[in-house]
């Protein structure tokens, strides 16, 4: 993980909740709670699947969401 060198915590949660997605995914997870990939897709229809997984992966790096990967 990158260190970033801030002047308050508010640069810090800038950076975490930066980009045009990451707020609604995070919303769409307080509405609806644990989702699959297909559902994210299925409530903001105007993200890309390569942006969409971008930002999953960004949160998650950032300690926002958790992962969790099941078999089928």
């Amino acid at each position: 993980m990158e260190k970033i060198k801030v002047v308050c915590e508010m640069e810090v949660t800038l950076k975490m909740m930066g980009g045009k997605w990451k707020p609604l995914i995070l919303d769409s997870l307080i509405r609806h709670g644990t989702q699959r990939f297909r559902s994210f897709m299925h409530h903001m229809p105007q993200i890309s699947h390569r942006a969409l997984t971008n930002q999953l992966r960004e949160l998650e790096a950032d300690g926002l969401i958790r992962r969790t990967v099941y078999a089928e």
